[in-house]
């Protein structure tokens, strides 16, 4: 099957043609063609297995992965298997706690807190402010009041856009 040129492809096989014949016949050297040398190499090594490897090759895969059964697509479709990652990092230390959860719902986030607040005791840093996000979990009144027992002042990010 003959397939067009794409359509922001430097040369056709036409061109790709006449540029082997004159790097190959008429000495041209393969720079002075305006191709990189290893494009111009790779032409002359196709055109001797015949004109058809001169034209664009497939950019499909010679493999492509088994499809999943229907028990892991149905659990990805569901979302089994979702994993969020926390993280509270000292601005002073630049120590940092991880935690991954399978959820980023307010109960988990005021988890998080309360264990990353332990995690950072054990190691003598003292949380005296927090910056979070503005996620729902972490604007809940569920982790306002674990901030509220250990009397942490929290201050929520400014919500940036990229676009700005």
């Amino acid at each position: 099957m003959r397939r067009p040129p794409r359509s922001n492809a430097k040369t056709t096989p036409k061109m790709r043609q006449l540029l082997i014949d004159r790097v190959t016949q008429q000495g041209w050297t393969q720079a002075a063609a305006g191709i990189s040398v290893r494009t111009v190499a790779k032409w002359i090594h196709r055109a001797r297995h015949g004109d058809r490897q001169l034209e664009d090759g497939s950019s499909r895969p010679h493999r492509q992965p088994r499809t999943l059964d229907l028990a892991r697509r149905t659990a990805i479709l569901r979302g089994v298997g979702d994993e969020y990652v926390h993280v509270a990092i000292d601005d002073a230390t630049r120590v940092a706690d991880v935690d991954v959860r399978r959820s980023q719902r307010r109960r988990a986030c005021a988890a998080f807190l309360r264990n990353a607040r332990v995690w950072f005791r054990r190691r003598g840093v003292t949380v005296r402010r927090l910056l979070t996000d503005n996620g729902a979990g972490y604007t809940s009144r569920r982790f306002a009041g674990v901030c509220r027992t250990w009397k942490g002042e929290r201050v929520n990010a400014l919500v940036r856009s990229s676009n700005v």
